[in-house]
């Protein structure tokens, strides 16, 4: 296989992983430019709202969401204060600690 044609296979597979994260970035973006002004106690649960409107159950996307997030703000204060590779394995060995991530 010529390297033109490697190439040209690995981008084809890479494009809905791309797209889809596109996608994701859009919905984000989307979500904090609404959420932008909420008072800060609040700006999670809007963010929450905002980024689980279109799920098939709103509820329950909510609820996980909540949960990443909590598992989220453990692993970042267990590993405050740390930068690069100390802080990538820090964070890495705190979240197997916690488990794996919750099912949607």
């Amino acid at each position: 296989m010529t390297r033109a044609a490697l190439l040209a296979a690995l981008l084809l597979f890479a494009a809905p992983t791309t797209l889809h994260a596109q996608a994701g970035r859009k919905e984000f973006h989307e979500a904090s430019r609404v959420c932008r002004y909420a008072p800060h106690a609040e700006q999670r649960a809007c963010m929450a709202r905002e980024l689980c409107r279109n799920n098939r159950d709103p509820a329950r996307c909510e609820e996980r969401y909540f949960m990443v997030m909590e598992r989220r703000d453990i692993v970042n204060q267990a590993c405050k204060g740390k930068q690069g590779t100390v802080l990538r394995d820090c964070m890495r060995e705190e979240y197997k600690k916690l488990g794996p991530e919750p099912k949607s």
